[in-house]
């Protein structure tokens, strides 16, 4: 039997109760609802009221004033900004912005354009989808303490000896144009003479960093420097920090008379350098010899093949050279550090005329063979021919060599060099005979005449034969 629904308790779905309950939740959800329509009309208000406010003269110009303020937190002098415009939202303009230090402007620039996006901004840290910077003027001084703008940006973060910023920065596309940079260097002796002025600067690069690796890939640098003359037609390529090693990739430099190439990485950078680099290319030593001086007076335009491994006190090269001069291929261990120059290793010479390398058009000569160094060039007296700062040993074995106007096949020799005194002992055939010859040689110069006292033998000599400049 059933009962009925009195008897089983459960109310009637007519019951007054059963219609109240109902009629309460039904009350309770509308007026959820209508708490939910309130405050995302609030909250749309809000957002549409913040758009509106962002957009106002008032609040970019409050802008400007905070981004000035905090600035002190990362750059290390006074930051002015003229103006401030854009939609905020997606990027900013700025206008006439400038960084003085100590009273000296060192940078302005005439326009800044910033694209980004707020949410990158928020998430993942400083991140600009691109930059613009047009017209940046830039004035750098290098003295005994340095560069005045090596200290601009604050630092803090480290890594081993490295430091830098705590947060990631992305800046995929850079693009500055028309740049001017002013240089004084009041160095005393630079070893490299940087233009006092380089103008028509233009620049598009894209820099990655994470705490505390950086990436700069440069995809076009090209400018024009003055006092000295220096116009770089295209530089490209990338540079990387990782683990305190410094890679090059692909690094591609195009001037008015220089194509080189370069690939490889220097490790440990700030301690003790060690190359591992290939360097291609062709190169203009009376071009080059304008921005560093000990290149200068050497009128010779290389094709170079060069292979560097190891510190620069022991650097180790495998070296292709092919120029005016003749041809130069081999092994040797180099020592490349400052203040002297040593060299230490085998070679082939193919037709090799000291007269450019020695900048002495007496000391023509054509060699082929191949030789042994172990030779050293001293820094001082600085003002000294690049012959009597030489020392050390050598030994040649060739099958032709032409030199101070005499000629002779199948040579040996061997000798020492110290300064402008060469000690020798050779061989050689010349003039249908033999000869040996032992003694010194004491090279020309301004003032010095050549000089030698050599004793040997000769036999079977064509005296006929013999240069007419001997009688």
């Amino acid at each position: 039997m059933h009962g009925t629904p009195e008897a089983s308790g459960s109310p009637s779905p007519d019951d007054p109760r059963s219609r109240d309950r109902g009629t309460g939740a039904l009350r309770i959800l509308r007026r959820a609802a209508q708490v939910v329509a309130i405050l995302g009309t609030l909250l749309v208000g809000a957002l549409a009221l913040a758009l509106i406010v962002s957009q106002t003269p008032w609040f970019k110009d409050w802008l400007r004033r905070y981004v000035v303020r905090e600035s002190k937190q990362y750059v290390n002098g006074d930051l002015t900004i003229g103006g401030l415009g854009g939609n905020l939202l997606f990027g900013v303009d700025l206008t006439d912005v400038a960084i003085d230090v100590s009273g000296e402007r060192v940078v302005a620039v005439r326009a800044l354009e910033l694209d980004y996006s707020i949410y990158e901004l928020v998430t993942r840290g400083l991140v600009l989808s691109e930059i613009k910077i047009d017209q940046p003027v830039l004035r750098l001084r290098r003295d005994a303490q340095g560069w005045n703008l090596a200290d601009l940006v604050k630092r803090d973060a480290k890594e081993a000896d490295r430091e830098g910023p705590g947060r990631p920065i992305s800046l995929p596309t850079i693009i500055v144009s028309d740049a001017a940079v002013s240089i004084d260097d009041r160095t005393a002796n630079p070893a490299v003479i940087l233009p006092r002025r380089v103008e028509d600067l233009d620049v598009r690069m894209a820099f990655e960093y994470e705490p505390v690796h950086y990436t700069l890939t440069v995809e076009h640098v090209s400018f024009r420097g003055t006092s000295p003359a220096l116009t770089v037609g295209s530089l490209s390529g990338t540079l990387s920090l990782r683990d305190d090693n410094l890679y090059v990739e692909r690094l591609s430099l195009q001037t008015a008379e220089t194509s080189l190439n370069i690939d490889g990485v220097v490790e440990e950078y700030l301690s003790t350098p060690a190359l591992n680099i290939t360097t291609t290319g062709n190169i203009s030593l009376p071009e080059i010899g304008r921005i560093v001086p000990a290149a200068a007076g050497y009128n010779l335009h290389p094709a170079i093949d060069i292979k560097a491994k190891g510190p620069a006190q022991k650097l180790a090269l495998n070296l292709d050279v092919q120029s005016e001069a003749g041809r130069i291929k081999g092994q040797v261990l180099a020592d490349v550090q400052a203040p002297d120059l040593g060299v230490r290793g085998d070679v082939d010479v193919e037709n090799l005329n000291l007269a450019p390398l020695l900048k002495d058009p007496a000391q023509k000569s054509d060699l082929t063979g191949h030789a042994r160094l172990d030779v050293v060039m001293k820094s001082t007296p600085a003002g000294a021919p690049a012959a009597d700062r030489l020392a050390g040993t050598f030994s040649f074995a060739g099958p032709r060599v032409l030199a101070a106007g005499y000629e002779a096949r199948n040579v040996q020799v061997s000798g020492k060099l110290d300064g402008p005194r060469i000690t020798i002992d050779g061989r050689a055939g010349a003039y249908g005979g033999t000869a040996t010859a032992r003694g010194f040689i004491v090279t020309p110069a301004p003032g010095r005449p050549l000089a030698f006292d050599l004793t040997g033998r000769a036999e079977r000599l064509d005296l006929r034969q013999l240069p007419a400049s001997t009688g």
